[in-house]
């Protein structure tokens, strides 16, 4: 993650005063940079991952788990002594985070089969040998604990009116190092937006859930807006930090060029509720099971920056636009040409940027994508950030970009040309073992490979988008979800599209033109003449879990956790998960990844 750190943090106040001018210049960066960067070509077999993790501490005689806030600590070691480590670490929003990513690029397939998987276990050890024995690091979608009282070790409580955030259940102390990147986003959410935003998930109903359930604040000091916000039979989570303490599963590829990056982003979007619903690892907030099975509405609830004009609740005031969604939301339209047809959903955009960027040469699809980004305005600005050259610099650009958190996102080269278009697929959940980590990475490289053929067409229509999103967050989605597909993925196929679940999308559908996406994988695989039959099996095992999964085969983390707690003698059935059987769940997962245990079940 890119920080941006230049000068002081200015005060949310002070940013919005702001805000105009820094879109101005943030345009006329972008107008300054696009004739450096728009005709670069690069290498398109170069890819990567990014992991965000969790660290953990366990308390074994009491059979207690915390989140663990030594991040920072374990950075300072990794500076002090590089030598520490192979692959690269950066701190993430929480103090009990970490994002890990390769030190170098992938090239091609047969990185695939040889690398992909040994990275993420060589992370994992070489974090866990900085920890003390009671201490490790996880792969999980967000520690299951977030929010109940003193989650962290070490402990500390909430200071509602002392803090970035206003939480009643989340301390200003975890999030990492009080870093001004981090507390400005949560300032900047929640300033621009007049409130701490609210975060409700149903809560699953099992057979001693009290009707309606009510969330239960004891220990927590609920001001009048969090009682207003609360809703049956929901979990109520207040303000930002409940979505950016959720853990990533993230690729990026490069393309070989401006065209190419545009054809896979379009490609992508599609994609993503399919590979959110794989990767489900998300059933339990703040220790109560919900009745989802991922992190995405925590996310973008949490990151809804928007005020209540823009939301469409009031009157709209001078300068601002009617906003659809949140920051961290589906990607909302496609640029490829033949593809607009399918943008069923408004897209305000900043008039005066796009005819900017029209003036100056910029594709117009593309022109419109970046015209509607700037719609929004910084969420937090540094002192003397606009006191730069236009012609030399893109913080001022970058400060709005880097701030939008959709499912897909197209990364600009930098101005040197030292690389190229990149496009990152974001919506994805971390696995519990390396094994599954490296199953979902690869499935989705070897897709970009199908994309680049340009032999498939996968885009449906941007609001069939909307709906695979939030029926991919549903309980079970992968199993027993439905989802907007095309009726046929082959190129020029017409625009004909059918309901499906995961399994026909994936498997494929008996008698259809729907051949599924794992058959398009295997014979891509196939015909690979410059890697091994060795390596080719190997990256069939990680094709093959995506199949068990898609045909319910193979459980989900979601799944498995959610079985582990509904199995578990201490569990009442009435939706509240005791302490002690998260700290036995994560005990499992954490012994599965060192060898100190077998769980095929969980490994799928």
């Amino acid at each position: 993650m890119g920080l941006l750190t230049r000068g002081t943090l200015l005060t949310w106040e002070e940013t919005k005063a702001q805000a105009e001018n820094l879109r101005r210049h943030a345009i006329k960066q972008f107008i300054y940079k696009w004739p450096l960067i728009k005709d670069l070509t690069a290498d398109n077999t170069k890819w990567g991952d990014e992991i965000e993790c969790t660290l953990v501490k366990f308390d074994h005689e009491r059979k207690v788990v915390n989140a663990l806030l030594r991040a920072e600590d374990v950075l300072k070691q990794i500076e002090a002594d590089p030598s520490l480590v192979s692959e690269a670490w950066h701190p993430e929003f929480a103090g009990y985070m970490l994002e890990g990513v390769p030190t170098d690029p992938y090239n091609g397939i047969a990185d695939c089969a040889e690398l992909v998987e040994e990275k993420f276990r060589t992370r994992r050890i070489e974090i866990h040998r900085l920890l003390k024995s009671d201490e490790t690091i996880m792969t999980i979608g967000t520690f299951p604990l977030t929010g109940c009282r003193q989650f962290t070790y070490p402990p500390h409580t909430p200071d509602p009116q002392n803090s970035a955030s206003g939480s009643i259940m989340y301390p200003d102390k975890a999030i990492f190092g009080n870093h001004p990147h981090f507390i400005g986003t949560t300032k900047g959410i929640t300033g621009h937006r007049g409130e701490k935003p609210p975060v409700l998930v149903p809560v699953f109903r099992d057979e001693n859930t009290p009707k309606p359930f009510r969330d239960d604040l004891s220990g927590h000091t609920p001001t009048d807006s969090d009682k207003e916000n609360m809703k049956d039979d929901h979990i109520y989570m207040d303000g930002v930090p409940f979505g950016p303490s959720c853990c990533s599963l993230q690729m990026t590829t490069q393309c070989d060029s401006f065209a190419q990056a545009m054809h896979l982003r379009d490609q992508f979007i599609p994609l993503c509720p399919i590979l959110l619903a794989l990767s489900a690892s998300t059933p339990i907030f703040r220790g109560i099971l919900a009745d989802c099975d991922t992190r995405w509405s925590a996310l973008r609830q949490s990151l809804d920056d928007r005020s209540p004009e823009e939301r469409g609740e009031t009157t709209l005031l001078k300068g601002e636009f009617s906003v659809p969604c949140s920051r961290n939301d589906a990607l909302d339209n496609y640029v490829t040409e033949r593809l607009l047809s399918l943008n069923d959903i408004p897209l305000p955009y900043c008039v005066e940027a796009y005819n900017a960027f029209l003036k100056a040469d910029v594709d117009p699809n593309f022109a419109t994508d970046l015209a509607h980004m700037m719609i929004r305005g910084p969420l937090q600005m540094f002192d003397g950030q606009m006191d730069v050259d236009d012609k030399e610099t893109s913080e001022c650009f970058e400060d709005i970009h880097l701030f939008h958190w959709r499912s897909v996102r197209v990364k600009l080269p930098p101005r040197d040309g030292s690389s190229g278009w990149k496009v990152e697929f974001r919506p994805t959940e971390p696995q519990a073992t390396d094994f599954q980590n490296a199953a979902l990475t690869v499935f989705i490289f070897l897709m970009s490979r199908i994309i680049f053929q340009k032999t498939t067409e996968f885009a449906i229509p941007i609001s069939k988008v909307f709906s695979n999103m939030s029926a991919a967050n549903e309980r079970d989605a992968a199993r027993k979800g439905k989802f907007w597909w095309r009726a046929s993925v082959e190129a020029d196929s017409a625009d004909d599209f059918v309901e499906l679940s995961i399994d026909e999308i994936i498997n494929g559908k008996p008698d259809s033109d729907m051949p599924g996406l794992v058959p398009l994988v295997e014979k891509y695989i196939d015909e690979q003449e410059t890697i091994s039959n060795e390596q080719k099996q190997k990256l069939l095992s990680y094709v093959a879990l995506i199949r068990r999964r898609a045909n319910g085969s193979s459980k989900t983390n979601a799944q498995w956790m959610r079985d582990f707690v509904q199995s578990h003698p201490h569990y009442r059935k009435d939706s509240i998960v005791p302490e002690n059987v998260i700290y036995e769940m994560l005990k499992i997962v954490d012994d599965v990844n060192f060898g100190r245990k077998s769980c095929p079940d969980l490994v799928g």
